[in-house]
């Protein structure tokens, strides 16, 4: 399941485990979805000279992904509300 669970991080998903008291029931992946114009918006500021620094409360891994796949120069994850 840890395999399973870092690969679906690495895909820019949240890995999240079911289980009870003794085992593993299952693993579920939630995602993000991101937004029709956020890459034509991340585009344009680009043109711009502008860089462009995620912050996010997701983990390391996930957050990455998701960076990458939207065009971000930089990611700075496990940030928590208080510190955005």
């Amino acid at each position: 399941a840890d395999k399973k669970a870092r690969q679906l991080a690495r895909e820019g998903n949240t890995p999240l485990y079911i289980a009870d008291n003794t085992c593993i029931l299952g693993l579920l992946a939630c995602a993000d979805q991101i937004k029709v114009q956020t890459p034509s918006a991340i585009k344009t500021l680009h043109q711009m000279g502008k860089q462009l620094i995620m912050l996010t409360g997701d983990h390391q891994t996930t957050a990455e992904a998701v960076a990458a796949r939207v065009g971000m120069d930089d990611v700075i994850a496990e940030v928590l509300p208080a510190e955005k």
